[in-house]
């Protein structure tokens, strides 16, 4: 009998940390993915400088895009 000898649960409690810094690690790179994802649509779904029209658009709209001061969207 050894009396010495470390319990198992001693190796399990320093896999811990080095799991969840791997699971924050993963998730960061998801966050990054996506935030150049998003970026990337936004991009397309807005007029490049000097065109009138998107890329992309959302079915229900169509024809060029129209600049409107705010002041003639709020008081109509």
């Amino acid at each position: 009998m050894n009396l010495f000898q470390k319990p198992k649960r001693t190796t399990k409690n320093r896999l811990l940390p080095l799991s969840l810094d791997a699971l924050i690690e993963a998730q960061n790179k998801k966050v990054s993915a996506l935030k150049q994802h998003k970026k990337g649509l936004m991009q397309q779904l807005f007029p490049a400088e000097g065109e009138r029209e998107p890329k992309l658009r959302f079915k229900a709209f169509s024809g060029e895009w129209v600049e409107k001061k705010l002041g003639m969207l709020a008081f109509k």
